[in-house]
């Protein structure tokens, strides 16, 4: 008898696997190994590469500079994003797992659905909150980082396979590990004498986050006997 259990586990762990990814996710539900899960889809939301902070460099406040009569203060910087790639998939275990649908054996329906999930951004070995804000504002619009997804759609669901008594469809939220490498710019008032001529923009250089969790909605199913 635990040789067929261990070979059962065995078995689902290999559909696991070819499914997603994110065996974490469902690894940490102790029905999950009795239970076979059934990855369905992964949601990205948008990305707005052209996010900018604007912020006051505390080393900088109060630095000048004379040419003759043209003379430049420091005003302010900002970060830009420069780009951002993805490292690791499936980096953490979905959370927020909320079921939105159960369908009985012997059923199948189209219908129509409401599905939704929330969470927060995290950025990890970052100490420089205007970087973070920055990344945030990328990812959620947002400089808190709070991330929320919410749809309504109408599909067609099936109900469980052979040997269940129904199949509960869930959202997560997934994340990706990924690394940002921004730009810094620092702005200052330009005059010539006591007249204001615009300003002069220094590009500073590059940096990089290395450990931002990308959050992501994942769609799954589960077939059960309850």
């Amino acid at each position: 008898m635990q040789s067929k259990k261990i070979l059962h586990v065995l078995a689902v762990a290999s559909v696991l696997t070819l499914a997603s990814s994110s065996i974490p996710a469902y690894a940490t539900d102790a029905n999950s190994l009795d239970e076979p899960v059934k990855f369905e889809k992964t949601i990205e939301t948008p990305v707005n590469t052209t996010a900018k902070l604007t912020f006051i460099d505390p080393s900088l406040k109060n630095q000048h500079s004379t040419r003759g009569d043209v003379h430049e203060e420091y005003k302010y910087s900002y970060y830009v994003v420069q780009n951002w790639s993805i490292v690791q998939y499936d980096a953490k275990p979905v959370d927020n797992q909320k079921q939105y649908l159960s369908i009985a054996k012997g059923g199948a329906k189209t219908t129509t659905v409401e599905r939704s999930n929330s969470t927060t951004v995290s950025i990890t070995g970052e100490a420089d909150f205007n970087k973070i804000k920055v990344i945030n504002l990328s990812i959620t619009g947002n400089y808190t980082g709070t991330w929320s997804y919410k749809e309504t759609v109408t599909e067609s669901f099936a109900g469980p396979d052979p040997g269940y008594n129904s199949r509960n469809y869930y959202t997560g939220t997934g994340y990706d590990k990924s690394a940002w490498t921004l730009k810094k710019y620092d702005v200052y008032n330009v005059y010539n004498g006591n007249i204001n001529t615009g300003t002069q923009e220094y590009y500073v250089g590059n940096t990089t986050v290395n450990s931002v969790y990308k959050p992501k909605i994942v769609l799954y199913s589960r077939d059960s006997n309850y």
